[in-house]
C-alpha cells in the first residue's frame, strides 16, 4: 500500500511537470477519432485544463461526445500516461483568464526556444477553456524498474501532492 501511494504521488508529480499531451476527440460525424497536441494545466486535484479556438475540431466534437482521451509523455525519463476523462467548456470568466493565464506561463516559462502560441493570436472571446475531468488514468514509468499503476481521478484528489 505504501508503495501505492508513493508511486500515486509520483504521477500527479508527472501530471504537473509536463506541459503538452495529445487529446484524442470522438465525433459522430466522423470516420476517425481526431487527434491533436495541447498544452494544459493541471490542477493538482482530478481535472486538467487546455485552451483551444471556439472555431476548432475539438470543440465541434467536444459539442457531440464529451468523452476524450490523453497521452502525455516524457520521453527522456521513460514515463507515460494515458487519461479518460470528461470534457466540459468552462463558462466562469474568471476561472477562464486563470487557467489561460496558468497556460501560458507553463508555456512561456518551459520554452526551450521562442515559440509562437497560436491562442495568442487570438481574441480571449474567440477562446475556449476545457476542463477535463479525470476518469481514470494509467501511469508507466519504464526506468530501471518498470511500474505500473491505474487508478480512479478520485484517487488523484485524496493523495498530497510533494
Amino acid at each position: 500500500m505504501i508503495q501505492d501511494a508513493v508511486f500515486l504521488l509520483e504521477s500527479k508529480n508527472f501530471l504537473a511537470k509536463n506541459r503538452t499531451a495529445v487529446i484524442v476527440t470522438f465525433s459522430a460525424n466522423d470516420t476517425y477519432p481526431h487527434a491533436a497536441t495541447i498544452y494544459y494545466f493541471y490542477d493538482s486535484r482530478e481535472s486538467i485544463f487546455f485552451a483551444t479556438s471556439k472555431a476548432s475540431e475539438k470543440t465541434e466534437a467536444l459539442e457531440l461526445n464529451d468523452h476524450v482521451a490523453l497521452v502525455i509523455t516524457d520521453e527522456e525519463e521513460k514515463q507515460t500516461m494515458q487519461i479518460k476523462g470528461i470534457a466540459r467548456i468552462v463558462s466562469d470568466s474568471d476561472q477562464r483568464l486563470a487557467v489561460l493565464e496558468e497556460i501560458y506561463q507553463k508555456v512561456k516559462n518551459n520554452a526551450s526556444k521562442p515559440m509562437i502560441w497560436p491562442l495568442l493570436k487570438l481574441h480571449p472571446d474567440d477562446v475556449d477553456v476545457v476542463e477535463i475531468k479525470i476518469d481514470t488514468f494509467k501511469y508507466s514509468h519504464f526506468g530501471e524498474k518498470a511500474s505500473i499503476i491505474e487508478k480512479s481521478g478520485s484517487d488523484l484528489r485524496l493523495s498530497n501532492v510533494a
